[in-house]
């Protein structure tokens, strides 16, 4: 935190840090930065709104807090330069208040918890940095973790509604996370990667069931795991189907073949790819010879400038 610096001012990514605002800004109880509101005591000492909630008295000073906010510091917190909490450990950005916290939630040097205790319920009380994960699941869920080629097929067992199903892949060198959910009569399938949201929109997926006569395929983007869970994700952004249509597509054993592939999705190779093809195409119009009704139109100019010719000469 800010106490700990040693310097007045600080440049981090190019941007300056004044250090002793923000130790101005840091709440003296919980250590963090403080944002609108700030709190104020009788004497003028600062608290950040939840420490003002459960304290009784003002810690500086043990007198009593007033309901009045400090609306210049809120101004200078509004408008400040802060370092990542994660600076220790090695991160180097820097944010205004509210990017900074929206950051936190992708920093790759934040302490994050087993990502399998979120999507699928296991005590697991380990924690680590986001690089370190899929060395942990490798090494403690080793039972929970598959290697797969880029197209493979999931077989979901004694398909019924409530059953669910979890499974995390290592693919392409990158790390997977396939999950389904039945709840009433909609079944949910998603991909997760493990991975911050700006790197997960460059994997799709392909979900596909049935057989060759009569099928259901779907094509998705897959989403960070730091979205939460599957119930996190919007309607649309994940393959939802009614539960009638997987009963048509159920095998006799009463199992579910799903046929999966995930491969990198470069959206802004297509993007050129496609604009070099169509300006191919212009080219070739532009340069090919002259089509039949432009050619009706060049020879009725040269005949109207035959008769206008002819017109001058007589006149002459």
């Amino acid at each position: 935190m800010a106490a700990e610096i040693q310097s007045s001012t600080q440049k981090m990514s190019g941007k300056h840090i004044d250090l002793d605002l923000l130790r101005e800004l840091e709440c003296q109880v919980c250590l963090e930065y403080m944002s609108c509101p700030i709190k104020m005591c009788e004497n003028g000492h600062n608290i950040c709104e939840g420490c003002e909630k459960r304290l009784p008295e003002c810690p500086t000073c043990k007198g009593k807090f007033i309901n009045v906010r400090n609306i210049t510091l809120e101004k200078f917190a509004a408008t400040a330069v802060y370092p990542c909490k994660n600076k220790e450990a090695g991160c180097n950005e820097t944010f205004t208040l509210e990017n900074r916290v929206n950051h936190l939630a992708e920093c790759l040097f934040e302490s994050k918890e087993c990502p399998l205790r979120k999507l699928s319920g296991v005590e697991c009380p380990w924690t680590g940095t986001l690089s370190d994960i899929a060395v942990h699941l490798v090494v403690e869920h080793d039972g929970e973790t598959t290697e797969m080629a880029g197209h493979f097929m999931v077989e979901l067992p004694d398909f019924v509604v409530g059953r669910t199903y979890r499974r995390a892949v290592f693919i392409l060198g990158e790390l997977f996370y396939l999950v389904s959910e039945t709840e009433g009569d909609i079944f949910s399938f998603g991909i997760f990667h493990f991975s911050p949201k700006n790197e997960a929109k460059y994997f799709k997926y392909g979900f596909k069931i049935g057989n060759s006569e009569e099928f259901v395929a779907v094509t998705r983007k897959c989403h960070s795991y730091m979205e939460g869970c599957l119930k996190d994700i919007q309607p649309g952004k994940c393959v939802t189907l009614h539960y009638g249509t997987i009963q048509e597509c159920l095998g006799e054993n009463g199992n579910l073949s799903c046929e999966i592939e995930i491969e990198k999705w470069m959206l802004e190779g297509f993007v050129v790819e496609d604009m070099q093809e169509y300006l191919q195409v212009c080219f070739a119009i532009c340069s090919s010879e002259p089509t039949e009704e432009a050619e009706t139109q060049q020879q009725q100019q040269q005949q109207q400038q035959q008769q206008q010719q002819q017109q001058e000469q007589q006149q002459q």
